[in-house]
């Protein structure tokens, strides 16, 4: 029997979805009239979602803007202003960092650019910061030499440094890992794997001019770790982008990233979040893409669970901090049960644990 799935979620939910899938292929995403409420949190939540830059087609689309508050337009004119001058901003650091690295002859990368688009910035990413993979010693390395230029610096152990720019704002994340959760624990295994990701990054993934990643496979793989690891409840941009970049890949390309994640043994959970995007965006997945990633049907109970707490959490990012947090704290040991019943080669004495059984259950009532 077919099984459906929903998603939890008010009007605005829906809006900011619709805005990314619409203005991701240059469409008009024929946003409803929206109350200042409705304004005001879907600002809140294109913001924590890496979505600030899709809500600036309203500003530009003779449509949109007549369903929305002059305040509204406002603001998004003030955002679009900013991330413009900071792009400008952040090109600018770019090529100093790019020198940097050069002359310092660091192993290092710019993870998070994609291969499937040529320009390092713009407008819609509205961040700033700029993000650069490294080995541990390049970090300690270009630590010293922005220290020396007078950039402040904050360090996130195990993760990543941070070392700002006193005159410019920007900020330049130097990271050691391509992912580490934001809250909670990794299991020795998991962190394993991210070290072994990491490493492989750097050593195979980049034009060595540029030091952006050229290799489509490694980049659909980073982005879904990223996602589960530290975009989980504000990762509503980063889930289309995996879906969007797994279709963009090449046949052969697919195959690829079909052996790659059998080698990571992430197949299971990579097939479990792919899956969510298609149903959370509403995007079929071709049967050729099926093929390779279709999800077993033993995990499809887990889906709707997963997308009614997971992929909008409508709580502050600090709230994910507060170790007081109950419910925080319930979340995190969901997301660590998820975690191990999506691992490849799961040994079944692993799950017969009051915990993983009481979750199953309630994943099945759809509690």
């Amino acid at each position: 029997m077919k099984q459906s799935y929903t998603i939890d979620g008010n009007d605005t939910v829906s809006v900011l979805r619709e805005t990314i899938v619409s203005t991701e292929s240059r469409a008009c995403p024929h946003i409803p009239q929206l109350s200042l409420q409705q304004e005001h949190e879907l600002l809140w939540l294109a913001s924590y979602n890496k979505a600030y830059g899709n809500v600036f087609h309203y500003i530009h689309c003779v449509f949109c803007r007549r369903h929305i508050s002059d305040s509204f337009m406002k603001q998004l004119m003030g955002a679009e202003f900013t991330a413009m001058s900071d792009c400008r901003k952040k090109l600018k650091e770019l090529r100093t960092l790019v020198s940097v690295i050069g002359r310092g002859r660091y192993t290092a990368v710019f993870y998070k650019t994609s291969p499937f688009h040529p320009g390092f910035l713009s407008r819609e990413n509205v961040s700033s910061d700029i993000d650069v993979l490294v080995s541990g010693s390049a970090c300690d390395g270009l630590v010293r030499r922005y220290v020396k230029r007078g950039y402040t610096l904050k360090r996130y152990p195990p993760k990543e440094c941070t070392v700002s720019n006193p005159h410019s704002g920007i900020r330049i994340d130097i990271h050691t890992l391509v992912a580490h959760p934001h809250f909670g624990d990794m299991s020795y295994e998991r962190m394993t794997m991210i070290k072994r990701l990491t490493h492989d990054m750097l050593v195979y993934t980049h034009e060595e001019s540029s030091k952006r990643v050229s290799d489509p496979p490694y980049y659909v793989f980073y982005l879904a770790v990223s996602f589960w690891y530290n975009d989980l409840g504000f990762g509503m941009h980063t889930l289309y982008q995996i879906v969007h970049s797994l279709l963009a890949l090449s046949p052969a390309d697919r195959r690829r990233l079909y052996a790659l994640l059998n080698e990571y043994q992430w197949y299971t959970l990579f097939s479990f979040i792919a899956e969510a995007g298609s149903v959370f965006y509403k995007i079929s997945l071709p049967s050729s893409v099926r093929a390779l990633f279709g999800l077993s049907p033993a995990f499809r109970t887990y889906l709707n669970f997963f997308l009614r707490h997971f992929i909008v959490v409508r709580v502050s990012m600090e709230a994910w901090h507060h170790a007081r947090n109950k419910w925080a704290q319930r979340v995190f040991t969901d997301i660590g049960i998820l975690d191990t019943l999506l691992r490849d080669l799961v040994p079944h004495g692993r799950l017969l644990r009051p915990k993983i059984i009481w979750f199953m259950g309630r994943a099945a009532l759809g509690m």
